[in-house]
């Protein structure tokens, strides 16, 4: 038994994490688009959301969310290689923050406008 505030709760398979979502201006491409969709070789612009949740054991900021959007911010500016696929966008900054939270799990999604989005990483839910 638990006690959060007023509340007394029971043991459950329920988990716990943190989200930040972030809106990012990129241009990108897919370079090995099939022909069907050879548009999309050439460089062009979307305004992606990036969504990143991360599992936590507790509700107390075992990671302070300020800091993981920050993190994500600082990556997506530097690091992340944005002429790629949604999915390996999200796969390459999962692997950047995986060294950073090596004990959690963590959920990468980036979307182009229209909610089409590429995921990478744990479920996280």
């Amino acid at each position: 038994m638990e006690r959060i505030g007023n509340i007394e709760t029971e043991e459950s398979e329920a988990s716990s994490w943190i989200e930040v979502e972030l809106y990012y201006l990129a241009e990108h491409l897919w370079k090995t688009a099939p022909v069907h969709r050879e548009y999309l070789r050439l460089l062009h612009q979307h305004l992606f959301k990036v969504v990143v949740r991360i599992s936590v054991e507790h509700g107390e900021r075992q990671i302070e969310f300020h800091d993981l959007r920050q993190e994500v911010w600082r990556n997506l500016n530097t690091r992340v290689e944005w002429n790629n696929s949604c999915e390996n966008i999200a796969k390459s900054l999962f692997l950047l923050l995986q060294k950073l939270y090596k004990k959690h799990k963590i959920s990468v999604v980036v979307c182009e406008e229209g909610g089409v989005c590429g995921k990478y990483g744990h479920e996280v839910i």
